[in-house]
């Protein structure tokens, strides 16, 4: 007679050793990766070149934000993990983050990190924190379409004439469609009777049921606390972008920066991209932004380009040290 404790074992060992190997295959593939769009899309001399004419101190002011924007980051996933993933080992979280940004750097859409989060955490389904993920990510995401669409009107106004009535109106309709969005996000009821029943009339199997619920059960407290550190952190990638083009510049108008950069960050977000790392968007949207209010292509260029190299890169460098080490621990 077959034990059925030891099929048990052996069906949990098989799962066990499946998962690793689609662990290391994950890992494999984001080294590959972030070493491929290395070599492919940076250019060390161009650097070197930028820097020579620029304000030192302010690159170096620029690139120690680069810090805080990673507690924040930090911050933010540790909180998502501890509310929704019931994780709260804060070196797990830190590798956890550190691999996604590994992963989303050469990916499009930067849907590498919602797999690269999942490595540390390999006795979760993939599925539960990639929700996770997608929750730690939407907060800043919101922040950043509020703020962008509203910095939209003046300067539609200021540069393409927009009646000032229409843009009042325009102005009101923002703020009424995110007040109610809002509200219909923290309601209960909202989960209840319309969005997750749609997604339970979707979704057939538990076990993926069961990761979406965690959409349903944010707590009050939580959506606040993920509001406030998304703030800082949109505020802080938009002073680390002012700091950049007043380097390269060498002027300090740092309110039209901090304006500029809104707008970049905002078209930025709604455009569709298959870019790895959205290189392209990010610049192009730059030189269009700052040529505007006077300043020339190769400073947004070079500030675009720069803010890219410590957001973004140079995490996901981090990351990849981590994850070699891990690899070969």
């Amino acid at each position: 007679m077959i034990n059925e404790n030891e099929v048990s074992k052996n069906n949990n060992a098989a799962t066990f050793a499946g998962k690793k190997i689609v662990y290391n295959l994950i890992r494999i593939f984001i080294a590959a990766g972030l070493i491929l769009f290395i070599i492919l899309h940076v250019n060390i001399s161009d650097i070197f070149l930028a820097i020579q004419s620029a304000n030192i101190f302010l690159l170096i002011l620029a690139f120690l934000l680069t810090f805080v924007n990673l507690y924040l980051q930090y911050w933010k996933w540790e909180l998502t993990c501890k509310s929704l993933l019931n994780e709260s080992n804060k070196k797990k979280i830190v590798l956890s983050l550190f691999y996604g940004l590994s992963g989303g750097v050469f990916t499009p859409v930067r849907v590498g990190e919602y797999f690269g989060r999942a490595i540390q955490f390999r006795e979760k389904p993939i599925l539960k924190v990639s929700v996770a993920t997608f929750i730690d990510k939407i907060f800043p995401m919101i922040i950043l379409v509020f703020f962008g669409s509203i910095s939209c009107l003046p300067f539609l106004y200021f540069y393409y004439g927009l009646n000032i009535y229409f843009a009042v109106i325009l102005f009101a309709a923002i703020i009424m469609i995110f007040y109610l969005l809002t509200q219909m996000f923290i309601k209960q009821k909202y989960w209840d009777n319309s969005f997750f029943s749609f997604i339970k009339s979707l979704i057939k199997k538990e076990s993926v049921r069961g990761s979406f619920k965690m959409l349903k059960n944010l707590q009050k407290k939580f959506i606040m606390q993920m509001t406030g550190i998304s703030i800082l952190f949109y505020l802080c990638i938009l002073t680390q972008f002012s700091i950049l083009v007043a380097a390269f510049s060498l002027n300090f108008r740092f309110l039209d920066y901090f304006w500029a950069g809104n707008l970049v960050m905002f078209v930025k977000s709604i455009i569709p991209s298959i870019s790895f790392a959205e290189i392209g968007i990010r610049e192009g949207a730059s030189i269009f932004f700052l040529s505007k209010m006077g300043e020339p292509n190769f400073v947004a260029f070079d500030a675009a380009i720069f803010l890219f190299f410590i957001n973004v890169l140079f995490p996901a460098l981090i990351g990849f040290v981590l994850l070699f080490k891990r690899s070969n621990g």
